[in-house]
């Protein structure tokens, strides 16, 4: 009996030991160490993202829905979606081996990327946690503020890093839409051709439902006698001022000195109704090794790219190039539009 006894007592010993031992390799999850997802994001205001190298994205959510980047421009609608989602369904994988526990800390004391999420309630505590490669680039951890239990978290059907979610390269959340209205928003339109002044115009839109406007040249000397309103180009002027978007930001182009000094082949604004302009001041592009199309059809070398044009948006404070086949249809001359 007594050997009984000693043995339950042994194997009740050795079944704890191995307890102790699992639940220590496996590192337990608690529900405070592993609240990564953040489910009501609808309740965001704003989210706070630095990397390690101190480069920092502040979004914010504006009264209409809009997103914000860094208080200077709207932010990419889809980068936006993609952080949201990301931010709603992560969720834990696994804990972090013990076996690697030490070195993982240790990346987490200078982590990728640390994350801050604001809600409309003052009172709520900010959301935050940092984040660190993992190897091979396969998964991402997570590490809570205040806690000392790291996870390898993902997102569903997703396999790789998150890292590249949390933006903090400011041109990468600027929006590429630089021209946006639909044609009952217009208010006029002005274009001023500065290199051929003659396709110059100034554009009125007074009721766009009743193809009633009012067009003429910037300069009096370029007018037309009895010239009217086309009504169907001016219709279809209207309709391509929607969703405008660049090709590319260009900020570190090397010549931009010299392209400010330069004279604009058009001076480009759209005015809404309520108030708002978007503008744009679009400059030949010098031809580069980049153009498809080097010369013309006698041979002689392009001087300037066929394809594109350098433009300054974002009011000015932005280079950008844009797409010829994008953006020609609306950069129309004052003849396109008269008959």
């Amino acid at each position: 009996m007594k050997n009984y006894r000693y043995f339950l007592l042994l194997l009740i010993l050795a079944l704890g030991a191995v307890w102790l031992i699992a639940r220590r390799g496996s590192q337990t999850m608690s529900a405070a160490d592993t609240r990564f997802a953040f489910k009501d994001t609808a309740a965001i205001t704003k989210i706070f993202i630095r990397d390690r190298d101190g480069r920092t994205a502040t979004l914010t959510r504006e009264a209409g829905g809009t997103w914000r980047a860094n208080g200077n421009s709207n932010a990419r609608p889809d980068g936006i979606a993609n952080l949201l989602n990301t931010i709603y369904k992560v969720f834990v994988v696994k804990p972090v081996p013990r076996t690697a526990y030490d070195n993982v800390m240790e990346s987490f004391r200078n982590p990728a990327k640390t994350v801050e999420i604001y809600t409309t309630d003052p009172q709520k505590p900010a959301h935050k946690y940092a984040i660190c490669p993992a190897p091979q680039k396969v998964g991402t951890y997570m590490l809570l503020d205040g806690s000392q239990e790291p996870f390898v978290v993902g997102v569903p059907a997703f396999e790789g890093s998150l890292i590249q979610r949390y933006i903090t390269h400011a041109e990468q959340w600027r929006s590429r839409s630089v021209l946006d209205y639909q044609p009952d928003q217009v208010a006029w339109i002005k274009a001023d051709y500065r290199l051929q002044p003659e396709h110059s115009f100034m554009l009125r839109v007074n009721d766009n439902a009743k193809n009633d406007y009012t067009i003429e040249p910037l300069s009096a000397q370029y007018a037309r006698p009895n010239a009217r309103p086309r009504a169907m180009a001016i219709d279809s002027l209207l309709w391509s001022l929607h969703d405008k978007s660049v090709e590319t930001y260009v900020n570190d182009y090397p010549q931009l000195d010299s392209l400010e000094k330069a004279t604009p082949y058009c001076h480009y604004t759209v005015g809404g109704k309520d108030g708002s302009r978007q503008t744009l001041i679009v400059f030949l592009a010098p031809i580069t090794r980049r153009a498809k199309q080097q010369s013309d059809g006698k041979g002689n070398l392009l001087q300037y790219d066929n394809e594109r044009y350098f433009a300054f948006v974002n009011e000015g404070k932005s280079l950008a190039i844009i797409q010829r086949y994008v953006f020609d249809n609306a950069l129309k001359k004052y003849s396109d539009l008269v008959e």
